[in-house]
């Protein structure tokens, strides 16, 4: 049989002095003071200054786009990581066999067949020429190779022509319209009134379009109606170029359309021709432009490789590609056609 225990009276004297604190705590509990944690100040990821924010919201209707969460910047916040180190942390070799599993960037057009061409994909690129050389038509021709052969959603924004003047210029004598890819997009710009020749709420307008058709490639015709209506002075033009070069970045292709100044109409064409040259042209991976041909200046074009970032320039002076605007293969549309394809 177990024998039974009895405590002693000390333990049972503090066991009687533990519960009368607990009684008293219960009656008179202390006051509540709220935990004030002080406000954590995280630096803009920005070496240089003066450069601009990664996510940048407008006071009007119109909002730039938050980039990708996958910016530095989110990941630095994420992970209380020194952008110092985000940077550093890997060497070049590791940086070097992490590019080379990303796939090459695709050629959109005026390829050579040796890897070589007149624009990328993920490049931000230059057409320009002078007035009434064909800018436009190359351009919708550009668009749409690429949403046709090369299968990949464009948005095709034009500042010039209306509807109507669009739909006439490619309707044949017989009424027949011609036929698009569905993946080529060309919105009405009629109806956003001034927020169309205002950078500050166009370009936000632009993301937010391509958003919606999921379009990686945009071709605008022309950079003029977005610069200080055509003054392209250097203050204008460098933040468009900037945000462009951002998107590029990003995996974006751009191409923009651009005029030259007052020149002679068989001028040979150099990079200088570009209007707002000195600002523009540095900023892009790839220029070329459009030539008047002096045997036939009513059809005769010829297309100049100036600038090429991503691969050797093949159409230089020396070996321009030549070109006849003609409806000959398509009676709806006025093409940039090489010469050997009319003779077959």
């Amino acid at each position: 049989m177990t024998e039974k225990l009895e405590p002693d009276e000390k333990t049972i004297a503090s066991l009687n002095a533990s519960l009368e604190k607990c009684w008293n705590d219960a009656e008179n509990p202390l006051p509540y003071i709220p935990l004030v944690v002080p406000p954590i100040e995280v630096p803009e990821f920005n070496f240089f200054g003066n450069g601009k924010e990664w996510h940048t919201e407008k006071k009007d209707e119109y909002t730039t786009p938050a980039t990708p969460a996958s910016t530095p910047r989110d990941t630095l916040q994420a992970d209380g990581a020194d952008e110092l180190d985000f940077i550093m942390g890997q060497s070049l070799n590791n940086m070097m066999m992490e590019e080379q599993r990303k796939p090459v960037p695709e050629i959109l057009w005026g390829g050579d067949g040796n890897g070589n061409a007149l624009w990328f994909e993920n490049e931000f690129a230059i057409l320009f020429g002078r007035t009434n050389t064909g800018k436009s038509l190359y351009a919708v021709q550009i668009a749409e190779h690429i949403s046709g052969r090369l299968g990949k959603t464009v948005l095709y924004l034009d500042l010039e022509l209306s509807m109507k003047q669009f739909q006439e210029r490619y309707t044949s004598k017989d009424g027949e319209l011609h036929v698009w890819p569905e993946d080529l997009h060309r919105p009405d710009l009629s109806m956003i009134g001034d927020g169309l020749y205002d950078s500050d709420k166009f370009l936000p307008l632009i993301r937010r379009m391509m958003t919606r058709v999921n379009a990686k490639v945009l071709i605008l015709d022309n950079l003029t109606f977005l610069v200080n209506n055509g003054g392209m002075k250097a203050e204008d033009v460098k933040p468009i170029c900037q945000e462009f070069c951002s998107w590029a970045k990003e995996g974006y292709s751009i191409l923009v359309v651009n005029h030259t100044p007052k020149i002679q109409p068989f001028a040979t064409l150099d990079i200088n021709h570009c209007l707002g040259s000195s600002m523009l042209t540095n900023f892009v991976q790839s220029v070329f432009a459009i030539g008047t041909d002096s045997n036939n200046s009513s059809t005769g074009r010829y297309v100049k490789q100036l600038k090429s970032r991503n691969g050797r320039i093949v159409w230089d002076g020396n070996h321009v590609i030549p070109y006849v605007i003609d409806k000959t293969l398509d009676p709806t549309m006025l093409r940039f056609i090489q010469p050997l394809y009319l003779l077959v």
